[in-house]
């Protein structure tokens, strides 16, 4: 009998076996006649059939993302299932939390940006914690056993992102090997093989269940299994779910919260999946969770092309990482946040560190914060490096520069404007602190200042050097500016914090030191209300050491009367005064005292559409929020 005649009778003979038959049938003793147009290793019974022949309605999602969705009747009853599948390389896959502790799906999802999502986890609250991490930070971890759940565990790096279904999985380890985890429930696929479940009421009860999964070709999976609608929806069991993911295609699948919380939603059609909460079978009885995974599109910005008119827009960590890879000398790039951003986690590498420092970077906070921000970079550790260009109306918080490899450093620059490359830095409150171990030029906000202007900036710092550096003369430590050159503006600015320069020369509340060579420095209208203060030989509330030039002006700026300031003579010793007192050439400024900042700020006409100046200190309005100043 030939290959032709064998098919035709099991083409005829097959469905009728597999009828009549209780048991799946291995069809691997059919492999040479059914041929390499058939997976081997799918157990050919009724409802795997049924699942490929139903009228699946297909939706093209775009960047070769698809919807699909039927009812089938299959496993001894209706299954509705609705799931996406995605490419990996085309789309980033990310957790977000309700910023309230709980909310609909497609309410976490449209806040995120998202373009698909489905409902977190756990599956099963009494037997897996609700372990969950984003960006490396730890949002919620109870108390109840991990044991024997699974995790979606996601790896987010400047490409895209990749996720892994994690057995048995540990806290501990999820935070030392991933960036973003959850604790789900159990794994239903691990390597193409569908798992064993406990015989438990929450595996054999059939209800909604949600699953999340991946390929071996580089696709990953979102699937929602509808329950609770007799004869429209029956849900599935445990081992049902694990059947069903398999059968789609994924290699590793886990499951996510099931029962009402199940939803699946797409930003072009909604919620697509038929949640139960309502009773209904319709996709308006979605319920409320703590979290969800969606995914967005793999671009390395929000949006934007870079000018003027249309800044890239800045939104996470990956895109602020990826400033680097679009700038190119000589070409003015604009940016914008819109979100705030966490660091954490990351050491930076300054946007313009090398000679000839000809990247031109503009970069609007929009009232947004970096959080965490650390560098440790060997050429002026800093956000910028050199800031040729333009910062505005941005605030870091809890900032760390560790400058003891360096010779220059601030949070926001090593320089700020150098020759024939302006700098400028307006509205921002900078928060953090600055370690330098070698001697030369630190500030809280920039290590030299030169053809720069920072201008309506609270500086919030403790700026400290090492006391075993062999400090000379040419040093300069300060709570904005550790050195100021020609063509300098710091004004309207207030300063707190500690600035502790022990070994270190000109240690100033503002600046540091000037030179005696540069022109057309001015430091005016600022307030130091640093609570302590101290270093080598020329020490001021304002500025350590101001040599006068020409065209330069120190005017009108004050001091808090309680800082605790002291000056080290040359042999280690306290030293009495203020270094050239009555000089007007070559001093150091204290500035005059004031008991009420505000006042003195209102005096000196800072801007009050700017600074709130009804309180004890200056606030930027910009940022009066929760978090504080």
């Amino acid at each position: 009998m030939n290959n032709n005649i064998i098919r035709i009778c099991l083409a005829a003979a097959l469905p009728a076996m597999l009828w009549s038959c209780s048991e799946k049938m291995d069809n691997s003793d059919f492999s040479d006649v059914l041929g390499k147009d058939y997976n081997q290793e799918i157990l050919w019974n009724v409802d795997s059939l049924a699942f490929r022949r139903a009228g699946w309605s297909t939706t093209d999602a775009s960047y070769g993302a698809e919807i699909r969705q039927a009812q089938i009747k299959m496993l001894g009853g209706t299954q509705s299932v609705s799931y996406i599948t995605y490419p990996s390389n085309i789309f980033i896959t990310r957790i977000a939390a309700a910023d309230n502790g709980v909310a609909n799906t497609s309410e976490i999802a449209t806040g995120s940006k998202a373009v698909f999502a489905i409902n977190g986890g756990p599956c099963d609250a009494s037997g897996a914690t609700s372990f969950v991490m984003i960006g490396n930070k730890v949002i919620s971890e109870d108390s109840g056993s991990s044991s024997g759940a699974g995790a979606l565990a996601i790896n987010e790096t400047l490409d895209g992102s990749t996720i892994g279904i994690v057995s048995n999985a540990s806290s501990s380890a999820l935070q030392t090997d991933y960036t973003s985890a959850l604790i789900a429930g159990p794994v239903l696929v691990a390597g193409g093989k569908e798992q064993t479940f406990a015989d438990t009421e929450e595996n054999n009860t059939r209800q909604a269940r949600s699953i999340i999964g991946t390929d071996d070709k580089g696709n990953y999976f979102m699937a929602v299994i509808d329950g609770g609608v007799t004869g429209q929806a029956d849900g599935a069991t445990m081992a049902e779910a694990a059947f069903i993911a398999r059968i789609i295609g994924m290699q590793d699948a886990v499951c996510l919260s099931g029962g009402n919380a199940s939803t699946l939603w797409s930003g072009t059609d909604g919620v697509v999946s038929h949640p139960s909460g309502n009773g209904s079978y319709d996709n308006a009885g979605e319920t409320e969770v703590a979290n969800i995974v969606y995914v967005e599109l793999n671009t390395p910005f929000a949006g934007g092309d870079g000018t003027k008119n249309d800044p890239y827009q800045i939104g996470t960590s990956r895109h602020i990482q990826n400033m680097s890879s679009a700038l190119e000398e000589g070409t003015a790039v604009y940016f914008e946040l819109i979100d705030d951003i966490d660091m954490e986690g990351i050491d930076w590498i300054p946007l313009n560190y090398a000679d000839p420092y000809m990247k031109i970077v503009h970069l609007d906070g929009n009232g947004h914060t970096i959080h965490n921000f650390f560098s440790s970079y060997a050429s002026y550790p800093s956000f910028f490096g050199v800031l040729y260009g333009e910062c505005r109306d941005i605030r870091f918080l809890n900032a760390k520069i560790d400058a003891t490899q360096s010779t220059a450093a601030g949070i926001i620059g090593g320089y700020l404007g150098t020759t024939g490359k302006p700098g400028l830095l307006e509205n921002a409150y900078i928060n953090g602190t600055v370690a330098a171990g070698t001697e030369n030029n630190f500030g809280g906000i920039a290590g030299n200042l030169r053809q720069g202007t920072i201008r309506n900036c609270h500086a919030d710092v403790e700026v400290s050097c090492s006391k075993d550096i062999n400090a000379t003369w040419n040093n300069g430590l300060g709570g904005i500016a550790g050195r100021v050159y020609d063509n300098a503006i710091i004004e309207n600015c207030f300063v707190t914090g500690k600035i502790l320069g022990d070994n270190t020369y000109n240690v100033g509340g503002v600046a540091g030191h000037s030179e005696d060579w540069t022109t057309n420095r001015t430091v005016r209208n600022n307030i130091s209300w640093v609570s302590e203060l101290n270093g080598r030989a020329a020490v001021g509330n304002i500025f350590g050491r101001w040599r006068a030039t020409e065209n330069s002006v120190i005017e009108n700026n004050y001091r808090n009367p309680a800082c605790q300031l002291t000056t080290y003579a040359n042999d280690g010793t306290v030293s009495e005064g203020i270094y050239n007192e009555g000089n007007t050439s070559d001093f150091a400024d204290c500035g005059t005292p004031t008991d009420n900042p505000c006042e003195t700020a209102t005096t000196l006409g800072w801007d009050t559409d700017i600074w709130d100046l009804t309180g004890a200190t200056p606030q930027l309005k910009l940022f009066i929020d929760s978090d504080g100043e």
